[in-house]
């Protein structure tokens, strides 16, 4: 991000250097290494999307700096509750569809087993597995497939069930749990009251939709361009 020569050349008083010292103390609770080296042929944009995988990190811009934030499922949620009180509108409030469902998730990554060449790891296993409890698989309810994949070009990881291989189905499970819950809703905010920030975990009540608290994570924060709604934003989220 700062260095002249490889890199885009920001200056760092535009980096939120702190958000990535965060970033960096968190991957490394949780055991997430970058395996890799980066192609210079390739776009900034492209090398820093392959680095992020590594996490499922973001990059975002906040106060006019670049900050670096991951998806923390323990994070604590957004201390006020928001409702119909303190929301000014209610947009786009939408269910589970053909368009953001998927009932089978797959990894690429590099199998260190096979030396280090690219494999895919599948949940489920078997697409036609049958869930305890139930008497038909989760595609056969369905009555059809679709695939969420997810990239992981700089994860090596081995397929005995060890080590990295933990990062590389973590990620899968977590993908294919939140198919389940696919609910979504824009939010429109005065952030001068409530200034939430992108992957911020938010608890919305309201009366029609029958919700108490319920958890959102908010996906983008888009501020308005008119003059008279300054610090008013369309804020994303999802279940």
């Amino acid at each position: 991000i700062t260095d002249d020569y490889y890199g885009m050349g920001i200056d760092r008083e535009y980096v939120d250097v702190a958000s990535f010292l965060d970033t960096a103390n968190w991957t490394d609770a949780n055991q997430f290494y970058i395996d890799g080296t980066v192609d210079t042929s390739q776009t900034n944009g492209d090398c820093l999307s392959q680095i992020l995988s590594t996490f499922q990190g973001v990059l975002v811009l906040e106060d006019g700096k670049i900050v670096c934030k991951y998806d923390d499922v323990e994070l604590a949620p957004y201390p006020t509750v928001l409702d119909e009180e303190n929301i000014i509108a209610f947009k786009n409030v939408i269910g589970l569809s053909e368009s953001n469902y998927y009932n089978v998730v797959e990894v690429d990554y590099k199998n260190s087993v096979m030396g280090e060449k690219s494999d895919v790891y599948q949940i489920p296993s078997d697409i036609y597995e049958i869930p305890e409890g139930e008497t038909k698989s989760r595609v056969e309810v369905d009555g059809f497939l679709k695939t969420k994949n997810i990239s992981l070009p700089m994860t090596i990881a081995n397929s005995s069930g060890e080590g990295d291989s933990l990062t590389v189905k973590a990620f899968a499970n977590r993908a294919y749990v939140k198919s389940t819950y696919q609910k979504g809703v824009t939010l429109t905010l005065d952030l001068s009251v409530h200034n939430v920030k992108v992957l911020d975990v938010l608890q919305v009540s309201n009366d029609i939709f029958g919700w108490v608290e319920k958890k959102f994570r908010v996906q983008s924060v888009t501020n308005s361009v008119s003059s008279d709604l300054f610090n008013v934003a369309d804020v994303i989220c999802i279940e």
